[in-house]
């Protein structure tokens, strides 16, 4: 496992008065889970078992053991791993012009996330006494380990995907703010920002996901005998580059608003005076369930897994100088009613809206005396986006006394929060 952190800036001036600045940072995390046998060796290729390849040891199992010796297997299942990828890159610009203090930019982050598993590439074999038996069916005769030695086993399988998921998904902004200097007392901040998530897609084109407007014409329970649908209903399955379920959302505007007002003397009698405000909307990632460790698994491609079992507890399903026996590899499904039948995660198109926060406060900074500052100040933030029972609104009031001792400073504060 690993972790690998690329990062690099630069600052350009093109004068006194503007300042660039462009930065880069790449990051790699690699989880991986690897049995002690995969050091990149093709295991069956080297023993000379044909119609397969992995990375891993063929595992092997003894069972049936007339006499009850405990014989231990070879090799374990572990080959696969997790890795995320981000591709982060932004330049910002300051300009001073006047009374302008000017900030503006642009961001791109690039995200891949993905899922390697290929532990049971390598042929699984179970070895039992039957094919060194007297008899079919004969548990009182023959041994497992006699018929590993004969290369003879009594089940084979293997667990093959058509591809190993990887998650892509992209993020872009760009900003501009002003600090005005509006006069010599007052100071306006005047901001917006635009957001643009994109739902995470599947690399290979190879996921699906359940879109309830689709015509559903496949078949229906009752099993073994399915009834074909006639005429369909909607609720089918979308494959391809689309197949996200969430829809990109494009409104995500967000102004930045701010002021800084201190009055030489406000209404005749108040001095050594400030009054802050603010008002600001922000967006929260995307974020839901999708990855193929998540709660809702949305796997990536197809999976097949050819088991072969000896059909007569007697003869071998096939030497193992013959390779593994053949079957047919996965492809990637394009079945719009793959999944009648069976439970579904589903995304909605609203999903790809991300969470909203409004925030807004006001702040009164008051000279007391030489020595004695207080505060005041209110901020409110409410999630608008989310479902009503999540949503939150806080209001809090906060009272802080600053006292300079010497050596030291102390601080009285009283806080009142109100939730509603």
């Amino acid at each position: 496992n690993f972790t690998h952190y690329l990062r690099f800036g630069w600052d350009y001036t093109p004068s006194s008065n503007w300042l660039n600045t462009f930065t880069v940072g790449f990051n790699r995390l690699s989880n991986l889970s690897k049995a002690a046998s995969d050091n990149g060796t093709n295991w069956p290729a080297l023993l000379g078992i044909s119609n397969a390849s992995g990375t891993v040891f063929p595992q092997i199992s003894f069972n049936g053991s007339p006499v009850s010796i405990a014989y231990t297997g070879f090799s374990t299942e572990s080959d696969n791993g997790h890795i995320p990828n981000s591709l982060i890159t932004a330049d910002n610009v300051s300009w001073v012009n006047g009374r302008h203090y000017f900030h503006f930019g642009s961001e791109w982050r690039a995200y891949q996330y993905s899922f390697i598993g290929t532990a049971d590439t390598s042929p699984n074999y179970g070895f039992n006494n039957f094919q060194t038996a007297f008899a079919p069916n004969d548990t009182a005769t023959g041994d497992p380990f006699a018929s590993f030695l004969l290369g003879l086993p009594n089940q084979e399988q293997v667990s093959i995907t058509s591809v190993n998921p990887r998650l892509n998904s992209n993020y872009f902004a760009a900003y501009v703010q002003d600090d005005f200097k509006f006069r010599r007392d007052l100071t306006l901040n005047l901001g917006f920002r635009y957001d643009v998530d994109t739902p995470r897609h599947e690399g290979h084109d190879a996921q699906s996901v359940l879109d309830l407007t689709v015509p559903n014409n496949g078949t229906a329970p009752p099993t073994p005998n399915p009834v074909p649908i006639v005429p369909s209903v909607p609720g089918a399955l979308v494959y391809g580059h689309t197949a996200t379920g969430a829809k990109i959302y494009y409104k995500d505007f967000g102004p930045r608003l701010g002021f800084a007002f201190a009055p030489d003397e406000l209404f005749g009698r108040f001095r050594n005076l400030v009054i802050r405000g603010g008002y600001a909307i922000y967006y929260a990632a995307l974020f839901y369930d999708d990855l193929p460790t998540g709660t809702i698994q949305f796997s990536s491609g197809t999976t097949v897994q050819p088991t072969f079992t000896s059909g007569n507890n007697f003869s071998p399903v096939q030497a193992l100088s013959a390779g593994f026996p053949t079957f047919t590899p996965p492809k990637n499904s394009t079945d719009a009613a793959l999944l009648n039948a069976q439970n579904v995660g589903y995304m909605a198109k609203s999903y790809g809206r991300p969470a909203m926060t409004q925030n807004w406060s006001l702040e009164v900074q008051k000279q007391l005396a030489t020595v004695w500052v207080t505060w005041a100040s209110r901020a409110t933030t409410s999630i608008p986006t989310l479902p009503r029972s999540t949503r939150s609104i806080r209001n809090s009031i906060a009272w802080e006394m600053h006292c300079p001792i010497p050596s030291r400073v102390r601080r009285a504060r009283l806080l009142l929060i109100l939730s509603a």
